[in-house]
């Protein structure tokens, strides 16, 4: 249900449906629950729910969420902040939001300081909502890609990423509780 919210109720039903007969066809033993179509849930309960998750479940579940608005007015992230799901607390919580205006487009220092930025977050373990951000993407390519390197020590673990900052590149620890979501409007994905 959390990766396939592009679909239809409806589609996403019959998604299920096939999935759960195929299943059924490999173990003859496997029986549908029968409340099946009552545990769905919406949009908003699961992006809350997958906030919440401790570390260990959130390494396997999802750090990173990528919410596609259907507005151009940036509705899905006030509802985010109005609902509770991103903290409004700037101790735990920093939005990035890039401009659009000419002198900034091409501005590298501006990227270079936003990146900064976000690796202090990523080390910290704060949670980031990036908006307007596609021209840093491919800095932070092996961090969207949980692409991590993992050293550890006793009790200790330490989990270190690539981050793109300039011309260089660099490993940063990534901390345990780090969340990240990237916001997109629908209108700016080609058909």
């Amino acid at each position: 249900e959390d990766n396939f919210n592009g679909i239809k109720p409806n589609e996403f039903e019959e998604l299920v449906r096939v999935f759960f007969n195929a299943i059924k066809e490999k173990s003859p033993y496997f029986c549908l629950p029968s409340n099946w179509q009552k545990t769905s849930r919406d949009i908003p309960t699961i992006l809350r729910e997958s906030m919440k998750l401790d570390s260990t479940r959130r390494r396997l579940y999802g750090r990173y969420k990528l919410i596609i608005d259907e507005s151009e007015d940036e509705s899905a992230v006030n509802l985010l902040l109005q609902t509770g799901i991103i903290d409004s607390d700037l101790n735990r919580t920093t939005i990035f939001r890039m401009s659009d205006f000419s002198d900034d487009i091409n501005n590298e220092l501006r990227n270079v300081e936003i990146l900064s930025t976000i690796k202090l977050c990523m080390e910290t373990g704060k949670t980031i909502l990036m908006v307007n951000t596609g021209r840093i993407h491919g800095s932070l390519y092996d961090v969207f890609n949980q692409n991590f390197s993992i050293m550890a020590t006793g009790d200790m673990r330490k989990i270190f990423s690539k981050v793109a900052i300039g011309p260089k590149t660099i490993d940063v620890v990534v901390h345990e509780d780090f969340q990240c979501i990237v916001h997109i409007k629908r209108s700016e994905f080609k058909d």
